[in-house]
C-alpha cells in the first residue's frame, strides 16, 4: 500500500522552502469556484523561484493557476491563490490527488481533496470520525449520516464506505443497502486499517446511491508509527504470556524435584 505524501519530497538534503498547509480539502458545488490559499517560505539566504506548480492527472481538470513560477526572496513568506473549479456537468465525487510545487532543489506535495456536490442535490452525505489519528490494525470508526432532501419517502439506497490513499488505492472497503424511512440516515462504520500500512493520510470515504443519483462525503485521518500497531502489540502480549506460563511450568518442575528429593532422602 502507498501512502499519500503530504507536504514532503525534496530532492536534496536541505529543504529550500517550506508549504503551509500540507492538505487541502475543497468542497465545490457543480459550476461554482472555491479559492484556497497556500503559503510558501524561502528558507535561504538568496532568491529562489519555484519554477513547476501543478496538480497530478486526478486534479489537473478542477485546478487553475495563476502564476507559472514563483519568485521569493531570502526569507520571505509569500500568500498563493489556488482556484478550483468544476463544471457544470462534474460527476458529484470525491477526487483525490497532489498538488506539486518544485523548485531547483525541492520538490513539495500537498495531498488534496475535491468533493463535488450537485447543484440541487438529493443527498447530502457527511462522515464524522471518532479521532483523526490512528495505529495500523486498528479499526476506523466513523458516523456517516446521510440526508435526503428530496420528496421521496421510504426509499433503499446503497451506502458504499472505504478506507483508501491519496492515489485512489482501496485499503478495504464495505458495501449495504439502507431504508431511508423518512429525511435522514446514521449508521456507524467501522474499518480496520491493514496491519501492514505505512505512515501517513488516508481518507474515509463514503458514498450514497439510488439509482443515477450519488451522493459522497469524506474525512481525512492520519495513520500512525507501525510500533503502536494493536496487532503489534497483541502479538507482544500473546509472547510475554506464553513466557510467563513457561517460566511457570518451569518453576513448578524444579518445586516438584527437590520435593520429591527430599522425601526419597
Amino acid at each position: 500500500v502507498t501512502s499519500g505524501g503530504g507536504g514532503g519530497g525534496g530532492g536534496a538534503s536541505t529543504d529550500q522552502f517550506t508549504v503551509a498547509p500540507n492538505l487541502l480539502k475543497v468542497i465545490i458545488i457543480q459550476g461554482e469556484t472555491v479559492t484556497q490559499t497556500v503559503s510558501i517560505t524561502n528558507k535561504l539566504s538568496t532568491v529562489l523561484t519555484i519554477s513547476n506548480l501543478s496538480a497530478d492527472e486526478n486534479l489537473k481538470r478542477f485546478v487553475i493557476f495563476d502564476e507559472d513560477s514563483i519568485t521569493l526572496l531570502p526569507g520571505e513568506t509569500k500568500e498563493i491563490e489556488v482556484p478550483f473549479f468544476a463544471r457544470s456537468g462534474e460527476k458529484p465525487e470525491v477526487y483525490t490527488g497532489e498538488i506539486t510545487l518544485q523548485s531547483s532543489g525541492t520538490t513539495k506535495k500537498i495531498n488534496t481533496i475535491i468533493e463535488v456536490k450537485e447543484k440541487k442535490p438529493l443527498f447530502d452525505v457527511t462522515v464524522d470520525l471518532e479521532k483523526d489519528k490512528y495505529s495500523p490494525g486498528e479499526n476506523v470508526i466513523a458516523v456517516i449520516e446521510v440526508e435526503n432532501f428530496g420528496e421521496l419517502r421510504n426509499i433503499d439506497i446503497v451506502l458504499y464506505y472505504a478506507l483508501k490513499d491519496f492515489e485512489g488505492n482501496i485499503l478495504t472497503f464495505k458495501e449495504e443497502s439502507y431504508a431511508i424511512e423518512n429525511y435522514k440516515l446514521q449508521i456507524i462504520g467501522k474499518l480496520k486499517i491493514p496491519s501492514d500500512v505505512e505512515s501517513g493520510d488516508y481518507i474515509f470515504y463514503a458514498k450514497a446511491s439510488y439509482g443515477d443519483v450519488i451522493a459522497t462525503g469524506s474525512q481525512v485521518f492520519s495513520v500512525g508509527d507501525i510500533g503502536f500497531s494493536p496487532a503489534i502489540l497483541g502479538k507482544t502480549f500473546l509472547y510475554f504470556l506464553i513466557l510467563i506460563v513457561a517460566i511457570g511450568i518451569l518453576i513448578v518442575a524444579i518445586i516438584l524435584y527437590f520435593t520429591t528429593r527430599k522425601k526419597l532422602n
